[in-house]
């Protein structure tokens, strides 16, 4: 008995077709997955949130930076019309390697709005800053919030940016508001 190519052809490939349901094959592709967000990723959706989420203007597009010795993203945005006083919004974003290093660099972006003359504003958290610059009363002359925000626990902030980008980091942001 001799078989015609056809019926050779689909005996191969269901043959094939059955090795690759069961398991039987190796695949010699590499899909490694990655977290790590490209720079222009992550400038990419800083600069979407701002845009629709907080409605707020852009004055200076976030852009990468190297700041106390950490990757950091830098932006300035400002109020848009939906606001009866815009305000001036400057944001540092900075990326922690572990818990140690975002606690550490909490305390160190605390203690430096703290040397510029912001005064806190209680009550504080263990991951959240606030306070009104050379004033116990007002925020007239400007304001400034510093978070801290773990892997995978990040709320509806500039954080959560990172959070959705590369869900294994530390984030510590510092806004600094002042009058436009």
């Amino acid at each position: 008995m001799q078989l015609k190519p056809i019926t050779v052809i689909a005996v191969v490939l269901l043959v094939v077709a059955s090795l690759l349901v069961s398991g039987c094959t190796t695949s010699t592709t590499n899909n490694t997955a990655t977290n790590q967000p490209t720079t222009s990723d992550m400038i990419s959706s800083l600069t979407t949130y701002f845009n629709s989420t907080k409605k707020e203007i852009i004055t200076n597009p976030f852009k990468q930076i190297t700041l106390a010795n950490h990757t950091a993203y830098i932006g300035t945005f400002k109020d848009g019309d939906d606001k009866l006083t815009p305000k001036i919004h400057n944001y540092t974003v900075f990326v922690a390697s572990n818990n140690t290093d975002a606690k550490t660099l909490f305390a160190q972006q605390v203690n430096a709005v703290k040397s510029e003359g912001y005064v806190e504003n209680t009550p504080t958290l263990d991951t959240q800053w606030r306070g009104w610059y050379k004033s116990t009363t007002s925020d007239a002359n400007g304001l400034v919030h510093v978070t801290v925000c773990e892997p995978h626990s990040c709320t509806a902030t500039v954080s959560n940016e990172f959070a959705l980008r590369d869900p294994s980091s530390f984030v510590v942001t510092v806004e600094r508001v002042s009058n436009t």
